[in-house]
């Protein structure tokens, strides 16, 4: 905490950090540059109370606990498709996160993973499967955002676009099965499904 000099700050490990490790710490102004090292898989709760994060480089992470990045605005994000898990709230209110690719692996996105995370424009949903999807994924994100459904994706989860407003949505010819609520309170323009569609849910 309050390590005010700190700049360049590197996570070799899968350590897990308590919510105040860096309360307060980073140059102000500049920030702090984060990086993950290849050999780390999974991230809990490193800054939280910390408003002096620059960036985050995940690396190959492939988990991210619930509220890892809570409230990290400004913060400039790289997250890699290895991630399968988003734990809930996980990324609410990254305002710096503007593109996003969710790999064939992913298993899960919790409840507001990506909610008010305003200058996302950018989606990319690639899984194979994702039954277990809690609403409010993408709420509150921009309006303007682009998402497209690709190959191999061939089921679109349940509640996944709760409460989203975008510009455009492309989805995969490879859509066979749309879960409940995939679509509840959506504010988009257009919506086109594929021709091979098999089973819409409640």
């Amino acid at each position: 905490a309050d390590c005010v000099r700190l700049t360049d700050l590197s996570f070799g490990s899968d350590v897990v950090c308590e919510k105040d490790a860096f309360l307060n710490a980073g140059t102000l102004g500049a920030g702090v540059s984060v990086v993950y090292l290849d050999m780390v898989s999974e991230v809990n709760r490193p800054f939280w109370g910390t408003e002096n994060v620059r960036s985050v480089d995940l690396g190959k992470v492939t988990s991210i606990g619930d509220m890892a990045f809570y409230g990290s605005e400004g913060v400039e994000f790289t997250i890699p498709s290895t991630v399968t898990y988003f734990g809930d709230l996980a990324m609410y209110g990254c305002t710096g996160l503007e593109e996003l690719v969710l790999g064939k692996d992913l298993t899960h996105i919790g409840v507001d993973a990506f909610k008010g995370c305003l200058v996302l424009t950018d989606v990319t949903f690639l899984a194979e499967r994702c039954d277990d999807l809690i609403g409010g994924v993408f709420g509150d994100t921009g309006a303007d955002m682009s998402f497209t459904i690709g190959a191999p994706c061939s089921y679109i989860p349940s509640y996944l676009f709760e409460g989203a407003d975008m510009d455009s949505l492309t989805v995969a010819d490879t859509v066979t099965s749309i879960g409940k609520h995939a679509f509840l309170n959506f504010s988009g323009p257009e919506v086109i499904l594929p021709q091979g569609l098999e089973d819409i849910g409640d």
